[in-house]
């Protein structure tokens, strides 16, 4: 853990809980409007806070993991 504080990542402002059930989304454009639910933000070292990020840009299904339309 030490190595995530030695500076060699820059500390951010992280969410704490980023995932689809805390965005906002342009129903007609798909676009990001906002984020809600800043209760466990945080400044940590990038990349810290990235572990929901698949769950925004896909979704598992019995057959495996599949990427959104529009994922990238």
């Amino acid at each position: 853990m030490d190595g995530l504080f030695s500076g060699s990542y820059p500390i951010v402002l992280t969410h704490g809980d980023l995932s689809e059930m805390n965005m906002l989304v342009d129903p007609d454009s798909g676009a990001l409007t906002g984020v809600v639910d800043w209760a466990e933000a945080s400044l940590l070292p990038f990349g810290f806070s990235l572990y929901a990020l698949d769950s925004v840009l896909g979704d598992m299904y019995l057959t495996g993991w599949t990427y959104h339309e529009n994922a990238d």
